[in-house]
């Protein structure tokens, strides 16, 4: 029986994934904070419109650091509008640290 070779994913597809996954533990996180079904959340979707006051968002600051092991001041959390920007600021402390 013959190996066969497997290609690697292309980057994009593994990009996909991990941002997938990184918006997913977000979401874990957001549950019980917003009064909106988290179905269909993507990249855009701002915190306001999830209805994230800011009792809630610090909240979730909290969780955020316990589940990703990164620091987030909630001067610089409060700068965060979508999901999207928590996940590439998320993603850039990984990638950093």
């Amino acid at each position: 029986m013959k190996d066969e070779i497997v290609n690697p994913p292309e980057q994009s597809a593994i990009e996909a994934a991990t941002s997938d996954n990184l918006r997913a533990k977000i979401c874990e996180c957001l549950v019980g904070r917003v009064t909106r079904p988290l179905a269909g959340v993507g990249p855009t979707t701002s915190f306001a419109e999830l209805g994230v006051d800011s009792l809630s968002f610090l909240e979730l600051v909290v969780d955020i650091e316990k589940t990703f092991g990164v620091t987030l001041s909630p001067e610089d959390a409060m700068d965060f509008e979508t999901i999207g920007d928590l996940e590439n600021y998320i993603q850039q402390r990984r990638n950093s640290g």
